[in-house]
C-alpha cells in the first residue's frame, strides 16, 4: 500500500514505479477475490491507486431521457421516425419527412379543430360553423344552428326572467304569465320574461296558485287566504281567519286548496267559511285531481275526496318535498333518500324513479317527464321520463320552486331570480 507523508504538509505523489506496482497489486486483488490479503502483502487497495490506472467507476452522469412517452415533445423535436408517419403536437400534426426526422406542426383549424391519433378531428358536433359543444355552444344550443341569446346551458337556452324577487316563497304558471310570491309581494311578469308587475302586498306570502281568472295566496302575516285579478285590481279576502298556513296550495273550478297547521283545508272561489277536507298538522304540498286533492306530511303522502272524508295513504318517504299528480300516478320525492317515487291511483306499491340524487325538492309533471329542483351543490334543474331512467341536468343553479308547461320549466332560485329553459 502507497504511504502518504501526513507530516510534510501535503501529499506525496507516487513514483511511476510504485504505481505500477499498485497496479499490479489492484489487478491481481480483482482477479483473485477470494485470496486471502496476506498473501499479496496489503489488506487493502487503495482507491487512489486504483484511479491512477483509471480503474475507479467514475461517478454516473446524470441521465437524460430522450424517449418522447415520459415527456412532451416540442416542434424542434429531431427524433428518428418512419417517413410519411404523423403525430400530435399539441393541436398540430406533426408529419415525418423523407430523412426520418419530424417536421413543424401544422395546426389543426375548423371544421377539425382538435389533433388525435395524428390526425385533425372534432370530438364535439360537425355544425355548418365548424366543430361545437351543443352542451355550451350560445350558436348551437342543443342542435346545430339553434341560437341563445343568453346563456346555453346543457343544451338549454337559460333565460332570467326577473331578477332579484325579495324573498321568494312560490311559484305558479298560466298561458301567458309567470307568478311569484315574496314575502312582501305578488308578482307577474310575461313568460318570455319584461318588466315585473306588483299585483298586491303579500303579507308575507306563504304559497300560491292561479287559475283563468285571479292568482291566490295564503298570508302569514294576517292568517287569511286572498285573490286578486290576474290583470289586477284590488285584493280580496277569500277566508279571514285561518290557521297558520303551510307550503303548499291548489285550485280548481269551484274552490281553493291549502295546507295549514289545523289540517287540509279549502274555501270557495268567492269566499266564506272553510272547510277542513282533514284535520292534521305539519302539512305541505298540495295537488288535485277531478276526484281527490292529496298533500304529505313530513314522511306519508294521502289523498282524500275534494269534499272531504278520510284519507288513504299513497305512499311513504323519510323527508317528502315535492308532489304531483296526473291521471294514472302520483309522485313525490324524498330528500333525505335522494329519490323519486311514484304509486298507482289504484292502489298498489310505490316505485322508485330516480335514486342517488343529492337531496331532490320541488316536483313537477308534464306529459312526458318529471321534473325536480335541487338546491344542494352542484344543484340544478333534473327531468327524468315518467316511467324512470337516467336524469339529465337540464339548467344548474339552486331551484326553490318550478312549474312546467308544454314548453319550458319555469322556477324560483335561491338566489332571487325567475327563471326558465
Amino acid at each position: 500500500m502507497l504511504a502518504l507523508c501526513t507530516a510534510c504538509g501535503g501529499e506525496v505523489t507516487p513514483t511511476a514505479e510504485q504505481a505500477d506496482s499498485a497496479s499490479v497489486n489492484a489487478l491481481d486483488a480483482m482477479a483473485h477475490p477470494d485470496s486471502d490479503a496476506s498473501e499479496s502483502g496489503d489488506a487493502t487497495v487503495s482507491d487512489a491507486a486504483l484511479d491512477a490506472q483509471g480503474l475507479v467507476d467514475a461517478p454516473p452522469e446524470s441521465s437524460q431521457d430522450t424517449g418522447l412517452a415520459d415527456a412532451p415533445f416540442d416542434a424542434s423535436d429531431g427524433g428518428a421516425c418512419a417517413s410519411g408517419e404523423t403525430r400530435c403536437f399539441g393541436s398540430a400534426v406533426q408529419t415525418c419527412t423523407a430523412a426520418g426526422q419530424w417536421g413543424a406542426g401544422v395546426p389543426c383549424a375548423q371544421p377539425m379543430p382538435e389533433c388525435a391519433g395524428g390526425a385533425c378531428t372534432c370530438s364535439q358536433t360537425t355544425c355548418p360553423g365548424g366543430c361545437a359543444d351543443l352542451l355550451t355552444d350560445n350558436a348551437n344550443c342543443g342542435a346545430c344552428g339553434l341560437a341563445c341569446s343568453t346563456t346555453c346551458t346543457a343544451g338549454e337556452c337559460v333565460v332570467t326572467l326577473a331578477s332579484a324577487p325579495m324573498n321568494p316563497r312560490a311559484l305558479a304558471i298560466d298561458a301567458n304569465s309567470v307568478y311569484w310570491v315574496t314575502g312582501a309581494y305578488v308578482m307577474k311578469t310575461g313568460l318570455g320574461g319584461g318588466t315585473p308587475t306588483t299585483l298586491a302586498g303579500a303579507g308575507d306570502g306563504f304559497s300560491l296558485a292561479v287559475d283563468s281568472v285571479s292568482v291566490y295566496w295564503t298570508s302569514g302575516g294576517t292568517n287569511s287566504v286572498l285573490s286578486v285579478p290576474i290583470a289586477g285590481g284590488a285584493p280580496v279576502t277569500l277566508c279571514p281567519s285561518i290557521a297558520q298556513p303551510e307550503y303548499g296550495m291548489a285550485v280548481n273550478g269551484s274552490s281553493v286548496y291549502w295546507v295549514a297547521q289545523s289540517g287540509m283545508m279549502s274555501v270557495p272561489l268567492a269566499g266564506g267559511t272553510p272547510a277542513t277536507i282533514a284535520p292534521g298538522s305539519a302539512l305541505q304540498f298540495t295537488a288535485l285531481d277531478a276526484t281527490y286533492v292529496y298533500w304529505a306530511t313530513q314522511s306519508v303522502v294521502l289523498r282524500a275526496p275534494l269534499g272531504g272524508g278520510t284519507p288513504t295513504t299513497m305512499g311513504s318517504g323519510f323527508v317528502i318535498r315535492g308532489l304531483a299528480v296526473n291521471g294514472g300516478n302520483v309522485f313525490w320525492s324524498d330528500l333525505s333518500a335522494g329519490t323519486i317515487m311514484s304509486a298507482p291511483l289504484g292502489g298498489g306499491s310505490a316505485v322508485t324513479l330516480v335514486s342517488g340524487r343529492q337531496s331532490p325538492g320541488n316536483i313537477a309533471i308534464d306529459s312526458a317527464n318529471i321534473y325536480w329542483a335541487e338546491a344542494m351543490s352542484p344543484g340544478g334543474v333534473l327531468r327524468a321520463p315518467l316511467a324512470g331512467g337516467v336524469p339529465t341536468t337540464i339548467a344548474l343553479g339552486a331551484p326553490l320552486r318550478i312549474a312546467v308547461d308544454g314548453t319550458s320549466v319555469y322556477w324560483l332560485d335561491y338566489s332571487g331570480s325567475v327563471m326558465k329553459v
